[in-house]
């Protein structure tokens, strides 16, 4: 109840922080999880990083610090968005998942769920940016596109 009750509390700051209609200056994400304001404008956590020269990647406890040490490196949005829901997870199981069975399994579900959930939302932008730029190849070179840019056809299953 206490991990609902927070994740409130930190979406309320947000809105009184950041602005409904927010989205990064350079690459359009508006996940208000990865938004900072940055000057005049709002730049998500990676084109932040990348402004300033630094890496966005990021390690992510896959389960927790304090269940495993295991890490992955994410990209540093996604390992905000993760984190962010790895937070709602009851505390009580957080902490009982060292050592009761029943507990780990419930976090390593709910650490795939959560990758999931952000793995989703980056699919789904990442296919609005490949039909957008479908649509202009089209737009600019015509039904052929690939072959006024000297690329070979595709197809996944080859021909016999």
């Amino acid at each position: 109840m206490g991990e609902a009750l927070n994740a409130t509390l930190r979406n309320t700051q947000r809105a009184q922080r950041i602005p409904g209609d927010a989205s990064c200056a350079q690459c359009g994400i508006d996940a208000p999880c990865v938004l900072h304001e940055d000057g005049e404008e709002w730049l998500c956590y990676e084109c932040r990083c990348r402004k300033r020269g630094i890496s966005p990647d990021e390690a992510h406890h896959v389960l927790g610090r304090a269940v495993d040490e295991t890490t992955v490196v994410l990209p540093g949005n996604m390992h905000r968005m993760v984190s962010e829901e790895q937070r709602t997870l009851r505390a009580d199981v957080r902490q009982a998942a060292s050592h009761d069975p029943l507990a780990l399994i419930i976090t390593v579900l709910a650490a795939a769920r959560d990758f999931a959930a952000a793995l989703a939302l980056f699919v789904a932008r990442g296919l609005d940016w490949l039909l957008r730029a479908w649509d202009r190849l089209r737009e600019l070179h015509g039904d052929q596109w690939w072959t006024a840019l000297g690329l070979p056809g595709f197809h996944p299953v080859p021909t016999p």
